[in-house]
């Protein structure tokens, strides 16, 4: 049982909470970008980017995996499945395009 009272486990609700940390971090470097500080607003939203990649990679696959995979493998389809492959649908859209920002703004690996 997780810390927040509800039917989840200790790390879904650690993860939950870093998660609107990072959501929080991201809002925080927005402003940072309108103030024209744009070092530190690439500072910012990467490592917000790296902190949801870890988290993802340590929690959300082996969930997806170990929890839904053999009811999608198994052609079970309701409205929690669903919502799950339209979860991680759009979180890979998401995590990809924020990645290629990463590398086209910080980097000289992608040329503009």
């Amino acid at each position: 049982m997780g810390f927040l009272g509800r039917n989840a486990t200790f790390g879904a609700d650690l993860n939950l909470l870093v998660q609107l940390a990072l959501g929080v971090l991201l809002l925080c470097g927005m402003l940072l970008a309108r103030r024209g500080w744009y070092r530190c607003h690439g500072v910012c939203q990467s490592t917000a980017l790296l902190g949801t990649l870890a988290l993802t990679a340590i929690w959300m696959i082996p969930a997806l995996r170990d929890v839904y995979a053999p009811g999608l493998a198994g052609g079970t389809v309701h409205r929690v499945n669903v919502s799950v492959v339209a979860h991680a649908g759009l979180g890979s859209v998401v995590l990809l395009l924020g990645m290629y920002v990463v590398l086209v703004a910080g980097t000289p690996l992608i040329p503009e």
